[in-house]
């Protein structure tokens, strides 16, 4: 699969597996939206790459599941 110019979710972007893949994702001209707990973590990642969405969500929170997806 080419992963290439497509819009990608990706959960936990903060940290781990997960900024990795944030990191390799978007350096292939990918729309990347990463949901993340904590609010702090995802402002420093938006400032490392301006390019992303960020959303915070607890996804083991229905609601905010709910209101990241609407």
């Amino acid at each position: 699969m080419e992963l290439k110019n497509k819009t990608i979710l990706i959960t936990g972007g903060t940290s781990g597996i997960g900024l990795e893949l944030v990191q390799l994702l978007s350096e292939r001209g990918n729309e990347i939206i990463v949901l993340g707990r904590s609010q702090h973590k995802l402002d420093d990642l938006k400032k490392r790459f301006v390019r992303i969405s960020t959303f915070q969500c607890d996804l083991s929170q229905r609601r905010q599941v709910e209101e990241a997806m609407d």
